[in-house]
């Protein structure tokens, strides 16, 4: 299982770019995940620490 946590209460997910801005995430994610490089964190475009990469045994 992964788990993906992104918080977009800051100046980078204001309107109009907050579907931009995680996209943007989501595809800088999926090119590391690509090249077997997980990240733990996950920032936005100004530098910020918004979200977590996880990956879980299921139970």
């Amino acid at each position: 299982m992964i788990i993906i946590k992104i918080e977009t209460e800051n100046a980078a997910f204001e309107a109009p770019d907050k579907d931009h801005e995680a996209a943007r995430i989501l595809r800088k994610l999926a090119d590391r995940l690509d090249r077997h490089d997980w990240p733990v964190s996950l920032y936005d475009i100004n530098g910020n620490n918004v979200g977590t990469v996880e990956e879980k045994e299921y139970e």
